[in-house]
C-alpha cells in the first residue's frame, strides 16, 4: 500500500474541501479537524509555509493507518505539546488526597455542586480554552486517551459551568461525541473514574436512545472498578436512558430549544429524583437534587425588584440623572443576577423579547401594552425600536436607587400571593404564583420554599414569615444605592456569539455611566 501516495492525494482533497465547502470529502471529518485546525481554518499554515508542517500530517496520516496501539511516537510527540495543559484540566476536575487517591466526596461536590464561586474560576482559568475547543482548534487533542479526557471537560462540562442557564451550557455535546469514537481502549488507557466523564458522561448527554444503550453497556464493566461512593452514576445513567427512551430527549432542555414537553416529560421534570441537572445538596447526612430554597427565595424577590423598576420607568417615574464611574459588575453580582434573569429568560438564549418581558409582568399581574413596554425598553437600552434587553441591562436595574417606601413594596407582593385576601399565603397561592413565575421549579423545590418561609410551621406563611425572606440587598444602604446604574454607556461588549453568558461580560475597573432614580 502506498501509504505517502494515499496521504497526497487526501491532502489534496482536503485543500480542495477548504477552498470549496460544498466538495465533499472521503476522508472522515474528525481527521480532517485533527490535521487542518490551523489558524482562520486553513489546513496548513500557508503563509509559513514550513515543510515540517507537510511532514507532520504524513506522519499523521500514517499512523491512522495503523492500530492504535502501533502508532509512532511522533504521534505522541505532538500532543506533549499540551500535556501541561491537559493535566491542568484533569487535576482540577479529579480532586485528590495527598496520598494519591480520589477524593470521592470532593469531587461530587465539585461535579454537581453548582457553585457560583466555581462557575467564576473556571471562566477565569479556562473560559477562553472552551472557546477554542468550541471552534475545533483543540481537536487534535484526540490522537492520546488523556487529551479526550482533557477535551471532554471543555466540551461538555465547562461550558455548563461558564453558560449557566443558557442554550450554550450544550454547546459542546455534539463534538464532544465525536471523541468517543477516538478509538481509544478507554478501560486499559484510562483510570476507572475519567472512564466515567470518557465515555460514559458524553454518552449519557446525548439525546438518542443508542447512545444511552451504549454508555450502560460499558457502565456495567466500568462499575466493579470504582469506588461505592460513585455507583450512585447507575442511577443517572439509568433514568437517563428510561427518560431519552419516553421523551425522545430531555424534557428540562425543551424550553432552551423552543421545544413542547408533553405530560409525561412534564411528570418528570417535577420529579427531583430524575432532575441530575439540578445541583446536589447535601443536609443532615443525606443527598439530594434541587436548588437551595433560600436562593430560590432570592431570585424570586429579585425578580419582583425588576419588575417594580420596570413599574417606575413605565409611570414615567424617573427622577434626576447623574454620572458615576463605578465597577459594579464583578463576576460575583453577574451570577446572582443570572438566577433572576433565568426567570425572564425563557428560552435561554442571554436577551429578554418582548414577548418574554409580558410573560413575566403579566405573571406579576401587570397588564402593560406593547407600546407602553416599548418605551421602556427603548428608554433603558437608549436605542430607538430596540427588541429587548441585554443581560447587562436587566442586571443594570437591579442597581437602581428606589426611593420608594420599602414597606408598601413589600405588602404589594405579599398581596400578589394572597389572592384571597386571607392575610396569609397558602401553599397552593404559593405554588400558583411561583409557577407562573419559573415554570422550571419542581414541587419538592416548592416544599422547601414552603418549609424555610414558614417558621411556625402552620403551613401557611404570614406577612411577617413573608418580609423575613427578603435578602438584604433588596434594601440597601445609601452608600450602595448611589453606586446605583440603569443604564450602560459603552463599557460592556456583548458576546458576538448567540447565547449569552455571565462570564461574557467584559467591565472595566473604572467606566462612565449614566445613573436614573426613580421614585416608586
Amino acid at each position: 500500500m502506498n501509504v505517502l501516495g494515499s496521504a497526497d492525494a487526501a491532502q489534496k482533497e482536503q485543500r480542495q474541501c477548504a477552498a470549496t465547502p460544498s466538495i465533499s470529502c472521503s476522508v472522515s471529518r474528525p481527521h480532517c479537524e485533527r490535521f487542518w485546525a490551523g489558524p482562520k481554518g486553513h489546513a496548513v499554515d500557508k503563509e509559513a509555509g514550513l515543510c515540517l508542517s507537510f511532514l507532520m500530517i504524513r506522519v499523521a496520516f500514517y499512523s491512522f493507518s495503523l492500530p492504535s496501539h502501533s502508532r509512532p511516537n511522533s504521534i505522541v510527540l505532538l500532543t506533549n505539546m499540551n500535556k501541561d495543559l491537559h493535566n491542568e484540566l484533569i487535576n482540577f476536575m479529579f480532586l485528590r488526597r495527598p496520598d494519591g487517591s480520589l477524593d470521592v466526596m470532593a469531587c461530587l461536590k465539585l461535579w454537581f455542586g453548582k457553585s457560583t464561586a466555581t462557575d467564576i474560576e473556571i471562566r477565569t482559568r479556562f473560559g477562553e480554552h472552551v472557546r477554542l475547543a468550541l471552534e475545533g482548534r483543540y481537536a487534535h487533542w484526540r490522537w492520546s486517551p488523556r487529551g479526550c479526557v482533557a477535551l471532554m471537560i471543555l466540551l461538555d462540562q465547562f461550558p455548563r459551568n461558564i453558560y449557566r442557564h443558557t442554550v450554550d451550557m450544550y454547546a459542546g455535546d455534539a463534538a464532544g461525541r465525536a471523541i468517543v469514537d477516538a478509538g481509544h481502549d478507554w478501560l486499559s488507557v484510562l483510570k476507572p473514574e475519567e472512564c466515567l466523564f470518557v465515555p460514559c458522561l458524553i454518552l449519557t448527554h446525548q439525546e438518542n436512545v443508542k447512545d444511552q444503550q451504549a454508555c450502560m453497556r460499558f457502565w456495567s464493566k466500568l462499575e466493579p472498578h470504582l469506588p461505592t461512593e460513585l455507583h450512585i452514576f447507575r442511577t443517572i445513567f439509568e433514568e437517563h436512558l428510561r427518560i431519552v427512551d419516553l421523551c425522545g430527549n430531555f424534557p428540562h432542555r425543551n424550553h432552551y430549544y423552543g421545544r413542547k414537553t408533553s405530560a409525561v416529560g412534564q411528570k418528570l421534570m417535577d420529579n427531583p429524583g430524575v432532575r441530575f441537572d439540578l445541583p446536589l445538596i447535601a443536609e443532615g447526612g443525606h443527598v439530594r437534587f434541587g436548588h437551595d430554597s433560600k436562593k430560590l427565595w432570592d431570585a424570586t424577590e429579585a425578580t419582583f425588584d425588576v419588575v417594580e423598576r420596570l413599574d417606575a420607568f413605565v409611570k414615567n417615574k424617573v427622577k434626576r440623572k447623574n454620572t458615576l464611574v463605578t465597577d459594579w459588575l464583578t463576576p460575583e453580582k453577574a451570577a446572582e443576577c443570572r438566577e433572576a434573569f433565568r426567570k425572564f429568560d425563557k428560552d435561554g438564549n442571554g436577551f429578554l423579547d418582548m414577548d418574554e418581558l409580558l410573560e413575566v409582568l403579566a405573571a406579576t399581574h401587570r397588564t402593560y401594552t406593547k407600546p407602553e413596554l416599548q418605551t421602556v425598553i427603548d428608554t433603558i437600552s437608549g436605542k430607538l425600536n430596540s427588541t429587548g434587553l441585554t443581560f447587562e441591562e436587566f442586571s443594570a436595574l437591579l442597581q437602581i436607587k428606589m426611593t420608594a417606601d420599602m414597606q408598601n413594596r413589600l405588602r404589594s407582593r405579599f398581596q400578589l400571593f394572597d389572592t384571597d385576601n386571607s392575610g396569609d399565603i397558602s401553599y397552593d397561592e404559593l405554588r400558583h404564583c411561583l409557577t407562573d413565575l419559573d415554570n422550571l421549579l419542581t414541587t419538592a423545590e416548592l416544599d422547601e420554599m414552603m418549609k424555610k418561609c414558614d417558621a411556625d410551621g402552620d403551613g401557611n406563611i404570614s406577612y411577617e414569615e413573608f418580609v423575613a425572606m427578603v435578602p438584604a440587598v433588596v434594601s440597601p444602604t445609601l452608600s450602595e444605592a448611589d453606586q446605583s446604574l440603569w443604564e450602560i454607556m459603552s463599557p460592556v461588549e456583548p458576546s458576538k456569539k448567540a447565547g449569552f453568558g455571565w462570564a461574557d461580560v467584559k467591565t472595566p475597573a473604572k467606566v462612565e455611566i449614566s445613573v436614573e432614580e426613580v421614585v416608586g
